[in-house]
């Protein structure tokens, strides 16, 4: 006979199987009455709950480890705690078995996740969240795609702000200048060549202007040369000289914001990088910030952006939509569109988020019920399996019982359902905030002989 586990935390080593987009755990039961378990073990990975799952984990087989990485990455823990995160368990998966797919697929998708946050935060100005996350994916996977991508989009806004340190110290605007350079100074413990000539740059043109500044003082200073013998004749009027208009003064931000508008024009929004709206938006604000035209050119770059988001968001393209409202946040955060915009990515992720089916291994169990096993497959002495999914609503109750999938037709559907329906769950919690989630599990019979 085979034993019995009610623990979730034991349940989880049990031999997963995949139901479509989630890993699914396997429950084993045997012949007898209804049991109830009430207020079974949390299965969130608090760190003691994984660190003695991982433990039970460590000499089983691979999709207990597999349920794992799935319990991490679904509480955010992606790249942490050390030993007990998402990307540790493919790894271990790997390491048994080099070349698992499911591994390696898992892998892509966290360190996608964490480039992901750091480029969002980037966008949205978050210098300290976007190095934050480049120096998790640098200590997780130094020579990944995703490492490198984001270092060169950390270079490129470093070589950014340092170039346009550089016009502004053109125009003589050294403490914006000062200003700009130490947020370059912000995307590296050391101090690129290119950052370091800047101010250099900066000291030489100040020292220059002061010097500039105190020539007519000591000029003033200066001893007084002889005055010239007094000339008694009458001088001649000297002809009035005719006054030339002065030409006028060119604006430099006039070549910017022609630039800007044609990339408006054109939709080239943040693309090419270094010859975008963006970038020229970014240019005349730090050059010109009260420039009487510029915020009425920020206000159609965001609108602009906004178009961006909505068009992503209608093709399900989130990651997007995403990047499309950081930019018109780090612009335009008051723009009275961008609240409502981010309030529908939120449902929209919170409804995506909703109908992955996960394993229920991934939810806390607040009361389990055995089925009873079915009098027919005892009398025939049948054993086998049922594939089940199921909706916990927002009150941790199952509904919509849908058993996908049967080893023996006719045997165990009606059993599977009847005690599904009597589990109790802690409803998850997602975006702060509690929501509907579809679960998948296989349930094992195993007759008694």
């Amino acid at each position: 006979m085979e034993a019995n586990s009610n623990n979730p935390i034991d349940m989880l080593i049990i031999v997963a199987v995949v139901l479509l987009a989630g890993v699914a755990g396997t429950w084993f039961f045997v012949g007898g009455e209804d049991k109830e378990l009430v207020s079974a073990p949390s299965l969130d990975p608090a760190p003691g709950v994984a660190q003695q799952a991982a433990e039970i984990a460590e000499a089983q087989d691979n999709q207990a480890l597999l349920a794992l990485a799935h319990l991490a990455m679904a509480a955010g823990q992606l790249l942490q705690p050390e030993g007990s995160s998402a990307l540790d368990y493919f790894e271990r998966v790997l390491a048994n078995e080099p070349g698992n797919a499911a591994a390696l697929d898992g892998i892509e998708r966290v360190l996608d996740a964490v480039a992901l946050s750091s480029e969002t935060a980037l966008v949205a100005g978050n210098v300290s969240a976007a190095l934050g996350a480049y120096e998790s994916l640098q200590r997780a996977a130094p020579t990944s795609t995703q490492t490198f991508t984001v270092q060169q989009l950390l270079i490129a806004r470093q070589t950014e702000l340092t170039e346009r340190a550089g016009r502004l110290i053109e125009n003589e605007r050294f403490d914006d200048a000062a200003a700009m350079l130490d947020q370059a100074a912000e995307f590296s413990t050391t101090e690129p060549e290119l950052l370091s000539a800047t101010r250099t740059s900066l000291e030489e043109a100040r020292e220059a202007a002061k010097t500039v500044e105190e020539a007519p003082v000591l000029a003033a200073v200066a001893k007084p040369a002889k005055a010239a013998p007094k000339n008694t004749a009458p001088a001649k009027a000297a002809p009035k000289p005719v006054a030339k208009p002065a030409p006028p003064e060119s604006d430099p931000t006039d070549e910017l914001f022609a630039s800007a508008l044609a990339r408006l024009a054109s939709g080239k929004l943040v693309e090419p990088r270094s010859d975008s709206a963006y970038f020229y938006y970014e240019e005349i604000a730090s050059l010109a910030p009260d420039h009487a035209d510029l915020v009425t050119f920020r206000n159609d770059l965001a609108d602009a952006m906004l178009e961006k988001a909505s068009a992503t968001f209608s093709a399900g393209n989130i990651a997007d939509t995403e990047k499309w409202l950081a930019y018109v946040s780090g612009i335009d955060p008051d723009n009275p569109t961008l609240a409502s915009a981010q309030t529908q990515l939120v449902r929209r992720q919170i409804d995506t988020e909703s109908k992955r089916v996960i394993p229920m291994e991934e939810l806390e169990i607040v009361k389990f019920v055995e089925p009873r096993y079915p009098k027919r497959a005892a009398r025939e002495q049948v054993s086998g399996w049922a594939d089940v999914q199921f909706t916990v609503s927002e009150d941790g109750k199952p509904k919509e019982i849908e058993v996908i999938e049967v080893s023996e037709k006719g045997y165990f559907e009606s059993a599977t359902r009847q005690a599904v329906s009597k589990w109790r769950f802690k409803p998850r919690e997602y975006q702060g905030q509690v929501i509907q989630q579809r679960v998948g599990v296989r349930v094992s019979f195993s007759f008694d002989s």
